[in-house]
């Protein structure tokens, strides 16, 4: 009902031609709006104005209204040359800066003709105080001068509201948010990865032209998010020739050796490592058919040392991408554009993050492409128009051999026993084997249609109006049924430790594990290899950009979201619809932009991901048989009995499709944020802008398992009930049905500062930066963890076994991070025939980051929670993670750092506008080496006369021998680096 309603919408706006730029989910374009006045401040009506650039194809016309107002739409972001002719007054010429995303303001006052003449105005540019969004814009000359790295995350993480204390790399983190719930778009395209929210490689860094960040106060053109949005436009052809060829040179020894590997004797591997990189674009016909086509090639090794164990090792990568693009001018009002960009690696390495051992290592190919076909269009002055067609492929293949031994299954080491026989809580470390399992291929995929239109009006009396609606159709695709190990079978262990509870490697490299009675589980998967996954987003939405005189302006819209899942065996995995309001208001003091001040109210919907929408599906959720080791304690893989499954009971069981229930009307997350903002201009283009956020974040999804008969209430939807499981045609027996709902119960807020500005001394000299001050990052969950999105709390399962105050506390999340100060200053110099030359110095403050005493209770379970367990069918892990204090209760070394960038131009051949360069970067100029992190690894105190909770529990703790002690090369800040960049560009 509601999705036929959607579509009639989508055909009459078709009809209409759709209305325009949108700047919606991941425009490419910006804007031009402005007023033509007279000399003493009446409109001037019929004005015809004419926009120009080397970034546009052809030339765009508007006319202005009567109340003098004009506005340009899907404009591509570059330099223009504004012509203003009405007969009887003289001609006025103007050049203005058109940014990503943004519309620049450009005013002007034309005269009655006295003399044949030409005015000039120059230096417009958009504004940071122009709207109530609050975000910020990196141009590729920006970047090419600054000492950060080129990727859509890199330069992300140079923007104020956001940090890069993430549990994956390559994510981040804005406004207090999950860092796997932003979106990473690269030319209009969703390049999300569909679990992590990491980028997808599919862009060239030497092919970047502007990086928008949105952070907060964001408008309902853009959806599916609940941190903000990363928007990457890539560069275009022209009406002239232009082209660049670089290298990237790095190699690990030139860079300084951390205290660990100067303690270990650590030789770094001298390997220098040669990234190319090419571009080329221009034209077939000028003004009407541009190309522009890009390539990257690399072939690298990295020297790293494994988590916990710090055995060196050396990583590779092999990897080629290509971008095609087209652009086609039809009539100057209407433009096409098609694009592909493929990608292909290969990468031998560990398999996750936390692998501390080499047999883990696996080599794995990673194909990927994008495709996106576009149309916007000026229909009239006031009418424009947008589609776009576009779908990302991300894969896995080769994961994992396909041996079948069952000795060759990967483990985790869950604790470390010392020669004292006392269980030490350590991370969980992967070890023995490579992970997954390269029969059962993976693709991460969507596809996406959208469009979307504007009309321009002014009403007598109540202003300007630009007003948009738009469609979205997103379809996120998962394939895969994320088959664990070839043999089907995980181990988890406790491993031998030394006397202060690290591990211990023995002769053949690996950790040694320690099946002990209920305190060595084995995981037995059985996947649906091939199982796929739909999640249907369809929304509109619209949006007024509404002018009502000189000193307010609203920003005013909404955002529907009708959601479908559907999965392998007609499965349906989510069914819902939610409205989500956007509204801002802008005051500017004396109507000339000087002084402006902002509020906004918003609410943004999460991401429906597959991690948390698929919990009932077979889809990357293998059914799984879960047994305690019963036999005798026994060490090392040698122990027949450890792999005789005599000696195993299962105590629980996994399969989504019998006992897991997602709730009718089960949502993804929702954020409430509000916004206050001011700010001035100050002079040369400068400006100063101080902002407020406040985001609460509801409706998380939580996953339920309660039996009333326990003699606890039941939170959520009550008393789960059971299933009997039966998998792979094994009995299983009885098991608590765990329901997947909606709960306000657990809970993140965030409130924070940001000071914002940007000083130009002289023509050649500026100062950038940006303070982000969290006043509030709080919580009692988190959501998500290392190759964990989405995951849920203990709060709703077992009621009276886990305590709030013990198994998810309150406190500062781990994201929380009091100061981030970025503050760059770029000076550049005109060395006349010897080229030009500009250095960059950029200081960086970041405060210390959170951690939490927590212990894990060896060989689990306490009488007193025992009797709880009595009354289910279904029992969590027997080990178990407990709160020693508040959440957050610890807190890391901050640090403060400078990096370096110098870029020397020099012209060889002036005549073609041919020039060599060479970038050098130094990072941490200084060699700062002082540790940031350190172990956190604690005991529970569980001797006899100990105190314990009402359930038992251990109250008190005793700091592990290396607490305090950094262990790992990240623990400290990255050492003195030099890399280096060299080429030519015309």
């Amino acid at each position: 009902m509601i999705r036929s309603f959607i579509k009639a919408v989508l055909v009459l706006v078709l009809a209409l031609a759709m209305t325009a730029p949108a700047f919606a989910q991941g425009t490419q374009y910006g804007g031009i709006r402005g007023t033509v006045t007279l000399p003493d401040g009446s409109p001037a009506g019929g004005v015809e104005v004419t926009a120009s650039s080397p970034a546009q194809p052809g030339e765009r016309t508007s006319v202005t209204t009567g109340s003098g107002e004009y506005i340009f739409r899907n404009l591509l972001p570059g330099p223009y040359t504004l012509i203003y002719e009405l007969e009887g007054l003289s001609v006025h010429s103007s050049t203005a800066t058109v940014s990503l995303g943004q519309t620049t303001p450009v005013d002007v006052t034309m005269s009655p003709e006295v003399v044949e003449e030409t005015i000039h105005v120059t230096g417009e540019r958009a504004s940071v105080l122009a709207s109530s969004e609050v975000s910020t814009t990196y141009t590729a000359e920006q970047i090419d001068k600054m000492p950060v790295g080129r990727t859509p995350a890199a330069i992300a993480n140079l923007a104020p509201g956001l940090t890069d204390n993430t549990p994956n790399a390559g994510q981040v983190t804005i406004s207090g948010a999950f860092a796997y719930d932003n979106i990473f778009l690269i030319d209009g395209v969703d390049a999300n990865d569909n679990l992590f929210g990491t980028s997808n490689p599919v862009f060239i860094e030497e092919a970047i032209a502007d990086t928008q960040v949105l952070t907060s106060g964001i408008s309902a053109e853009y959806g599916r998010f609940s941190g903000g949005v990363v928007n990457v436009v890539t560069k275009s052809g022209g009406n002239e020739f232009s082209g660049s060829f670089r290298v990237d040179l790095s190699n690990e020894d030139w860079r300084e050796t951390t205290p660990i590997e100067d303690e270990q004797g650590t030789e770094l591997l001298d390997d220098i490592n040669q990234t190319y990189s090419a571009t080329f674009g221009g034209y077939v016909l000028k003004d009407r058919i541009w190309f522009f086509g890009a390539g990257r090639d690399e072939e690298t090794s990295a020297q790293g040392t494994l988590d916990q164990t710090g055995t060196p090792f050396v990583s590779s990568l092999a990897e080629e991408r290509y971008e095609l693009k087209g652009t086609f001018n039809l009539g100057n009002r209407h433009q096409l554009q098609g694009q592909y960009t493929d990608r292909d690696q290969t990468a031998t390495g560990p398999t996750f993050q936390f692998s501390a051992t080499l047999n883990t290592f696996r080599t794995r190919r990673d194909p990927s492409w994008l495709r996106v076909a576009r149309y916007n269009g000026a229909l009239t002055n006031s009418l424009f128009a947008e589609l776009q067609y576009s779908n990302k492929h991300f894969g896995f293949r080769n994961t994992h051999g396909d041996e079948g031994l069952i000795e060759s299954s990967p483990f985790f080491a869950i604790a470390t026993i010392t020669p004292q026989g006392t269980r030490v809580n350590t991370p969980d470390v992967h070890f023995h084997s490579p992970y997954f399992d390269g029969t059962d291929p993976e693709d991460r995929d969507n596809e996406q249609i959208y469009g979307a239109g504007s009309w321009f009006t002014d009403t007598a009396g109540l202003g300007s109006h630009d007003l948009k609606l738009g469609y979205e159709d997103f379809t996120s695709t998962r394939v895969g049924g994320n088959s664990q190990s070839p043999t089907n079978f995980v181990w988890d262990t406790p491993v031998v430790g030394d006397a202060d509870g690290n591990h211990v490697i023995g002769p053949d490299g690996d950790l040694i594990p320690v099946f002990i009675p209920f305190d060595t589980y084995l995981e037995t998967w059985i996947p649906t290899r091939g199982a796929t996954i739909d999640i249907e987003t369809q929304s509109i939405f619209v949006n007024d950009r509404w002018r009502l005189n000189d000193h307010w302006s609203f920003n005013l819209g909404f955002r529907y979201e009708e959601v479908q899942g559907n999965a392998t065996g007609g499965i349906v995995t989510v069914d819902t619809d939610r409205w989500v309001p956007r509204m801002g208001a802008s005051y500017d003091l004396r109507g000339d932009g000087k002084y402006r001040f902002d509020a906004t109210y918003a609410q943004y919907s999460g991401k429906y991901s597959e991690s948390q929408f698929a919990e009932n599906t077979t889809v990357g959720v293998p059914r799984g048989i879960f047994s305690d080791y019963v036999g005798p304690e026994c060490t090392g893989f040698d122990c027949a009995e450890a792999f005789d499954f005599n000696n195993y009971e299962p105590f629980a069981a996994q399969d989504g499709t019998a006992n897991i229930i997602m709730a009718g009307d089960i949502q993804s997350p929702v954020v409430t944020e509000y916004t206050l903002a001011g700010g001035m201009e100050l002079s040369r283009g400068g400006y100063l802008k101080a902002v407020y956020t406040d985001r609460e974040y509801g409706d998380f999804v939580e996953n339920f398992l309660c039996t009333s008969a326990a003699g606890f209430a039941c939170p959520g939807p009550g008393d789960t009930g059971t299933t009997f499981v039966t998998v792979e045609g094994l009995p299983v027996g009885d098991f608590n049905n765990i329901v997947f709902d909606n709960s306000d119960f657990p809970t993140r807020e965030y409130q924070a500062i940001q000071l914002i500005g940007r000083y130009v001394l002289t023509d050649r000299w500026d100062v950038n930066g940006h303070w982000t001050h969290q006043i509030t990052n709080d919580g009692n969950f988190e959501g998500e963890n290392t190759n964990q999105p989405g995951i849920s709390s203990p709060f709703g399962d077992h009621p009276g076994y886990f305590l709030e105050s013990r198994h998810f506390p309150s406190g500062r999340l781990n994201d929380f991070q009091e100061n981030r100060i970025r503050l760059w200053s770029t000076y550049n110099f005109d060395l006349g025939r010897a080229g030009a030359l500009a250095t960059t110095l950029l200081a960086n403050y970041d405060s210390g980051t959170t951690f939490s005493f927590i212990g894990n209770v060896p060989r689990g379970i306490t009488p007193q929670q025992q009797a709880v367990l009595g009354f289910y069918d279904s029992f969590p892990a027997t080990s178990q993670a407990i709160f020693f204090g508040e959440r957050g209760a610890g807190e890391f070394a901050s640090a403060t750092y400078f990096d370096l960038g110098v870029l020397y131009a020099l012209p060889v051949v002036t005549r073609w506008g041919i020039e060599v360069f060479i970038k050098a970067d130094v990072f941490n100029i200084l060699n700062e080496d002082k540790a940031i992190e350190w172990n956190t690894s604690i005991i529970a105190n569980r001797g006899p006369g100990d105190p314990v909770d009402a359930n038992g529990l251990p109250t008190t703790f005793t700091e592990g021998g290396s607490f305090g002690d950094p262990l790992d090369n990240d623990h400290f800040l990255d050492p003195r680096e030099y890399q280096f960049g060299v080429g030519l560009r015309f």
